[in-house]
């Protein structure tokens, strides 16, 4: 007969408990473990069931992803217009957005997908701008790592929305910014601000004006954006788009010339008070005088 493992209550004493009612908790005992135990099987299998549900769903959407952008090639090829992609972006969308399939996406490769969405088409046009939009926003919120630039090929598709000059500007930046991120580990940079070096060179104001005004003579039209190409073909105004630079080199400080200007503020500053204070006149209060002038009577 195997022996049963006591289990004590501080709270109650047990020394003075009779056979009868001892049996009945050890059995009460043995039935709660039974139910606990069953409880996290269930559970445990609920979770496996539930990861395998979320991992059918994603290969379904890769499947569905892969097959559209096989059908947008092929009419492309053939000179049709391309918009199955298009029709499925708010699936692809609904599923990119949702947290807790954040892992079951990265594990099954879904950016694979993406990256055939995000490929030039045959004639070499760019995707429709919607969907470069829509993908590119929805990669900043995935916590992509190496080993999943590699199994997907996502990396190349990027670096050439950073070269291209078709790449709206809106939108190169944020190419910028997930290269960044995604080669920071690779070259062991920090992300903190504060380990952040910058390249310092002198700044000769002459030299660079004179090289500011050829450039604006030899300067070349930038390409419009589709936005201004869209508004150029109704023969309507388009309001004109921003243009951000990155600057890498940043000028390197005059000490001398700070206090120049220092002393020129201060001499200002006291100058400005001079002359307010020469403005402000004392004003005598009017009113009858003791010998009683301007008394009315």
């Amino acid at each position: 007969m195997p022996v049963q493992t006591e289990t004590y209550d501080d709270s109650i004493d047990y020394a003075n408990e009779d056979p009868t009612t001892r049996k009945r908790r050890f059995l009460e005992e043995k039935m709660d473990m039974a139910v606990k135990s069953k409880f996290f099987k269930r559970r445990k299998a609920d979770e496996d069931d539930l990861e395998r549900l979320q991992d059918d769903r994603i290969d379904a959407l890769k499947n569905k992803m892969i097959e559209a952008a096989n059908l947008d090639v092929e009419k492309n090829s053939q000179g049709q217009l391309a918009f199955e992609k298009f029709k499925l972006l708010r699936q692809v969308m609904d599923i990119l957005s949702k947290a807790d399939l954040v892992i079951s996406i990265l594990d099954n490769n879904l950016l694979e997908a993406v990256r055939l969405w995000l490929e030039p088409l045959p004639d070499a046009s760019m995707p429709l701008y919607q969907i470069q939009k829509e993908l590119l926003h929805a990669l900043i919120t995935l916590p992509i790592k190496t080993d999943h630039l590699v199994a997907s090929g996502l990396g190349k598709v990027l670096v050439f929305y950073q070269r291209s000059k078709r790449t709206e500007p809106s939108l190169k930046k944020i190419v910028d910014k997930l290269i960044g991120e995604w080669t920071r580990p690779i070259l062991n940079k920090s992300d903190s601000y504060k380990d952040r070096t910058i390249k310092f060179n002198d700044y000769n104001k002459a030299k660079y004006t004179n090289q500011l005004s050829s450039m604006k003579k030899n300067k070349v039209a930038e390409p419009k954006t589709l936005y201004e190409q869209q508004a150029e073909r109704r023969n309507r105004a388009a309001i004109p788009s921003a243009r951000t630079t990155a600057y890498k080199i940043a000028p390197k400080v005059d000490p001398s010339l700070l206090m120049r200007q220092q002393r020129g503020g201060e001499m200002f500053n006291r100058i400005t008070r001079k002359m307010t204070n020469s403005r402000k006149k004392v004003v005598k209060k009017s009113g009858p005088s003791i010998e009683g002038k301007n008394l009315s009577l």
